[in-house]
């Protein structure tokens, strides 16, 4: 029957027999194959691992970005808080100062005052205790408190009254 249907398509036997065999590997279980229609697990696999991991970096970004921000925040209210003391220790005397605001003892007023354990403590550069009170006295104003993660922080003013 093959025969008589090559001879009527007018084609050699040899031919058929190729065609026969293309049509039958073009069929999978019974049904013509198309082409890829999809992904293979593996490369859905890899695709998702990547698009993981760069949402993790970016997760990761954004938290330390907070933490940098919640840091400046902190800085900006110490520097804060070291500028107003340090204009009302300028309002007294050069030969007050000592008295009001002893060397190496905290502020009063400043204790925690807007972050944590925050603690204002002035020293004089060019003057110790007992000694008569100089022409220019230098003070330094510094700053000490715990920050988000704990860690102590410091930071320091420095000016100078004149008498």
């Amino acid at each position: 029957m093959v025969r008589n249907a090559v001879k009527q398509e007018g084609t050699d036997a040899r031919t058929a027999g190729r065609a026969m065999r293309v049509r039958r590997s073009s069929l999978r279980h019974g049904r013509p194959v198309r082409g890829r229609a999809g992904f293979t697990l593996i490369e859905l696999t890899v695709a998702i691992a990547i698009l993981l991991v760069g949402a993790l970096a970016a997760f990761a970004t954004q938290v330390m970005s907070g933490q940098i921000i919640d840091s400046s925040e902190e800085v900006t209210i110490v520097v804060a808080d070291l500028e107003t003391c340090m204009e009302e220790m300028m309002l007294q005397s050069a030969d007050d100062m000592p008295v009001l605001y002893p060397e190496g003892v905290e502020v009063p007023g400043y204790e925690g005052l807007h972050v944590r354990n925050e603690d204002l403590i002035p020293n004089y550069l060019n003057w110790e205790a007992g000694d008569p009170i100089p022409d220019l006295l230098e003070i330094e104003l510094t700053a000490t408190w715990l920050d988000g993660a704990g860690r102590v922080q410091r930071q320091s003013l420095l000016t100078a009254k004149a008498r």
